[in-house]
């Protein structure tokens, strides 16, 4: 076969933070208004952090209809947070809150669905299905997701190691190779999730053109420093210019997995039955045979 397009690592272009910024945010708005243009409405997966706020606050400028969907372990503090955000931004929310036992009714299929069976991933998919599942009750065919703005923009913990320990360079082709593995490792898993239950699935930080600027900008916008707390700088800035809430602006966002509670209810129901995460999802899945309905939850 011929490859098309390609991610590789550009030559580093010579340009400041506010035109950085700027560029930024026109090609997030063309990526949305894209994704979103045959849409009565879209639904937006929402955490409240930057990645999905900023999808947030360009559709709820531009584009009617829209409707956030946050889910979460009863409890958890970001299904607070992420109301409070939606209603800074003048937006609709429906909020799920799940019971401990819903993760383990949820595994298998979650499993099933994305063809895969690692702890990380499982605890990934099993919040993503959860929100696919909801807008699809609520109508809707097609979900935003964030997904995509931690590897583009240099969102990771990990990336300060390897600045540290390597330099700017091997930082570069670091976001360089996480970029180029976005579908296989993450937006993959996620289309097959959504899909599973009628829901299409849209990544606007997927977006070719804005891939290939972001990995064409000087390390230095995007990660401060060695230690800097927050990273993705250049994207911050291209938030604050469209007006997300400086809440979403300067917080530190948990993972997903961790943000959901999901990851430690399933530590826990492995700790119950004596053994690993990793034991306790391929026993539980090789007991229960693979469901009958992929669109049943």
């Amino acid at each position: 076969f011929m490859a098309v397009r390609q991610i590789c690592t550009p030559e580093v272009r010579e340009i400041g933070m506010e035109e950085a910024a700027e560029a930024i945010s026109l090609s997030l708005i063309k990526s949305v208004e894209h994704y979103t243009s045959d849409l009565d409405g879209p639904a937006v997966a929402f955490s409240g952090g930057l990645d999905s706020a900023l999808i947030a606050q360009v559709c709820g400028d531009r584009v009617k209809g829209v409707r956030l969907f946050t889910v979460g372990l009863e409890g958890v503090a970001e299904l607070e947070d992420a109301e409070r955000m939606a209603g800074e931004m003048g937006l609709p929310i429906k909020i799920v809150a799940h019971k401990e036992e819903d993760v383990e009714s949820t595994l298998c299929r979650a499993v099933w669905a994305s063809e895969k069976s690692d702890p990380l991933n499982v605890s990934i998919a099993i919040p993503i299905l959860w929100t696919a599942k909801s807008a699809r009750e609520s109508g809707y065919r097609a979900i935003l997701y964030g997904q995509g703005g931690d590897e583009i923009f240099g969102g990771y913990n990990r990336y300060l190691t390897v600045y540290r320990n390597l330099g700017a360079e091997a930082l570069r082709r670091a976001l360089c190779t996480d970029a180029a593995n976005l579908h296989q490792e993450g937006f993959d898993r996620d289309e097959k999730l959504s899909s599973s239950v009628g829901v299409e699935a849209r990544f606007p930080y997927g977006d070719y053109g804005l891939i290939e600027f972001a990995l064409s900008l000087p390390v230095s916008l995007r990660i401060s420093s060695v230690d800097d707390p927050l990273r993705k700088r250049v994207l911050r800035k291209a938030a604050e210019r469209l007006g997300v809430p400086r809440d979403s602006l300067e917080g530190r966002k948990r993972a997903i997995q961790y943000s959901t509670g999901v990851n430690r209810v399933l530590k826990r129901l492995a700790r119950s039955e004596g053994t690993t995460p990793r034991a306790y999802i391929q026993r539980l899945c090789h007991v229960m045979s693979k469901p009958d309905s992929p669109t049943i939850i």
